[in-house]
């Protein structure tokens, strides 16, 4: 029996999971992609699932030659799915913020994203800084509405 197995048991979305996770970090993102929907189908719930699913779509729309809009769409469907099964996921808060702020030009909300994203987990503070660092014009006044932010954010349980 392998050691996965013996991690696992016999968790055939975890497995699946895990394949999927290999295949990403090899950077085989179209099998990546197809092998996280192929998890979904397996439980609807995995949550993570939905958030690679996300990642490896933007990573690939470099590399593509299928329509970039569509691609584009489905990864922030993703995310939001990830988002209604783990509100609190600072992974895909996090992404969703950067996509706000680098596709739409949306400050306040990729901002609150941001700040969901730091209340969940503090990493992610270190993270939105060095995001904001290279990304703003402004980074150490917006990094400050992030924490602000952070700070009176609201729990979000739903």
């Amino acid at each position: 029996m392998k050691f996965l197995d013996i991690i696992i048991g016999g968790n055939e979305a975890e497995r699946k999971y895990q394949e999927a996770l290999e295949l990403q970090r090899n950077g085989l993102y179209n099998e990546a992609a197809a092998a996280y929907r192929n998890v979904i189908q397996l439980d609807p719930s995995f949550y993570k699932a939905y958030t690679n699913l996300g990642s490896v779509l933007l990573k690939n729309l470099k590399h593509t030659n299928e329509d970039v809009d569509k691609r584009f769409s489905e990864a922030i469907e993703s995310y939001l799915k990830a988002l209604e099964l783990k509100p609190d996921d600072a992974i895909t808060l996090y992404n969703l913020g950067t996509i706000e702020y680098e596709n739409f030009n949306n400050e306040e909300k990729a901002f609150d994203y941001f700040a969901r994203a730091i209340k969940a987990d503090s990493y992610h503070r270190q993270k939105v800084y060095a995001y904001l660092s290279f990304a703003s014009y402004y980074p150490n006044e917006d990094f400050s509405k992030v924490i602000e932010r952070s700070i009176f954010c609201p729990d979000r349980k739903k």
